[in-house]
């Protein structure tokens, strides 16, 4: 499993694809546990905008559930999920990361803050692979809100998804 680092702009640029290729995107965590709401919060953000330029989209908020989703995304074929994760290594909190999860991946290196296994939704939804948009948390407890550092690049990341969509919509 390949995991890159990301500027918000890119993860903006990113997301307006998967918005205009039809690409499933979940969001994933709680809102209720400070960072861990990152998924959440985009996946609203991004249905809202794609919306307000008169787009149809496949956006599921499935909050720390996504196997709920399984018959959904199972449909989809390309998922893409907005999650707040864990990666080994040196990434400060907020770091934006793009990785891409194999099925055949029995613990990927990358590990959602909640219980959700990947692989195994993986397969019970037969997919070979998802991608996951992410941030590095900072704050894990139980608390409304972001910390600063998802805050920021949140901010950014709609930015620069709200201009990429703009000028693909109106060249």
């Amino acid at each position: 499993m390949a995991v890159r680092r990301l500027s918000p702009q890119e993860a903006g640029k990113i997301l307006a694809e998967c918005v205009l290729s039809g690409w499933l995107i979940v969001g994933v965590g709680s809102e209720l546990r400070c960072d861990d709401g990152f998924g959440p919060y985009l996946a609203r953000i991004v249905r809202a905008v794609a919306e307000s330029f008169g787009l149809d989209t496949n956006v599921v908020d499935a909050g720390n559930a996504p196997e709920l989703y399984t018959d959904v995304m199972r449909r989809h074929g390309d998922v893409l999920i907005l999650d707040a994760v864990e990666v080994p290594g040196n990434y400060p909190p907020g770091t934006v990361i793009l990785a891409e999860v194999g099925a055949d991946e029995k613990q990927p290196l990358l590990i959602s803050t909640h219980s959700m296994n990947l692989p195994v939704i993986m397969r019970v939804c037969s997919l070979d692979k998802v991608v996951v948009l992410g941030t590095v948390p900072q704050c894990l407890s139980y608390e409304i809100g972001l910390s600063r550092e998802v805050a920021e690049n949140l901010r950014e990341i709609t930015k620069s998804y709200i201009e990429y969509l703009r000028k693909r919509l109106y060249k």
